[in-house]
């Protein structure tokens, strides 16, 4: 296992940030806007110093799952089991709360619903090489992009009005 410190992670998100995206994004904000907002407030030095301790909790909870699936017997799908993890580490980040449970049917779900998204947002689209074509949609990926975007953001909004609820 490789641990970088927040100075060497802060580094290798500077030296590949042109190519870091996200597509939930891409399409609100300019490049710029979204770098920036990275850069000061969701992945600065000062940030992962101050979430060290909770990196470091959720990156245990990993090995405890492990385990209490070894005494049981329990087979391990350690694709879903990283994505869990990863996927708890950033939305704690972002939203102080856990959006994953391991072995969830609804984390499940929205992982899977997250990998649709992200197979969506890549693929070749014909249309964008014949605007012509736009407004019949040939493959399908604007109508299913937009109902995986309902979908997440509908979750986002969700546990947005949870924290905004619990804070009043």
């Amino acid at each position: 296992m490789i641990f970088l410190s927040p100075a060497d992670l802060y580094r290798v998100l500077l030296e590949y940030s042109t190519s870091i995206t996200s597509p939930w994004f891409g399409c609100l904000l300019g490049t710029s806007e979204l770098r920036r907002i990275c850069k000061e407030y969701l992945f600065s030095i000062r940030q992962l110093d101050a979430s060290r301790f909770l990196h470091k909790k959720k990156v245990q909870e990993l090995p405890d799952f492990v385990h209490r699936c070894w005494m049981s017997g329990k087979p391990i799908n350690v694709g879903e089991t990283a994505a869990t993890t990863t996927f708890n580490v950033l939305s704690n980040y972002i939203f102080s709360t856990d959006l994953a449970q391991y072995d969830s049917p609804y984390s499940r779900e929205f992982k899977n619903m997250v990998w649709a998204y992200m197979e969506i947002s890549g693929a070749p689209n014909l249309a964008s090489y014949f605007p012509v074509l736009r407004p019949l949609d040939p493959h399908g990926l604007l109508r299913w992009s937009k109902y995986y975007s309902k979908k997440l953001l509908a979750i986002f909004e969700q546990h947005i009005s949870e924290l905004l609820h619990a804070r009043c």
